[in-house]
């Protein structure tokens, strides 16, 4: 088991004491996502980008390079 699976287990693991048992993250589709499939997460969908537009909408929001661009969203696998 590599560092950063055990690190995704450890992260799995407090999820599940504060909230559900549906753990889910998500990655750029420019990422290979491999730590997550090293711990077992599955591909749950890909999701279209975002005009950016909208992302100043607020006073004080910030630009951020990946505004209005694909992601992938990953959930955690099940665990007895």
């Amino acid at each position: 088991m590599t560092q950063q699976t055990e690190t995704v287990d450890d992260v799995i693991a407090a999820a599940r004491i504060m909230t559900e048992d549906h753990e889910i993250t998500y990655t750029l589709a420019s990422e290979s996502g491999a730590s997550l499939r090293g711990a077992g997460w599955k591909t749950a969908a890909i999701l279209a980008s975002r005009n950016p537009s909208g992302w100043q909408s607020r006073p004080g929001r910030e630009w951020h390079p990946v505004v209005g661009q694909q992601k992938i969203r990953w959930e955690a696998k099940e665990r007895p």
